[in-house]
């Protein structure tokens, strides 16, 4: 379904989960460059 390919593709991204405190953020991909684009379709 929707969420699956949803996490195959943060997957693909080495897409990490990160804390700060109490809140959470995503780094979509930390290997990332300027300019760089990034999708998630």
């Amino acid at each position: 379904g929707i969420l699956e390919k949803l996490r195959m593709e943060l997957n693909s991204l080495h897409a990490k989960r990160k804390r700060v405190g109490k809140k959470w953020y995503w780094d979509l991909k930390p290997d990332y460059r300027l300019g760089e684009e990034i999708r998630i379709e």
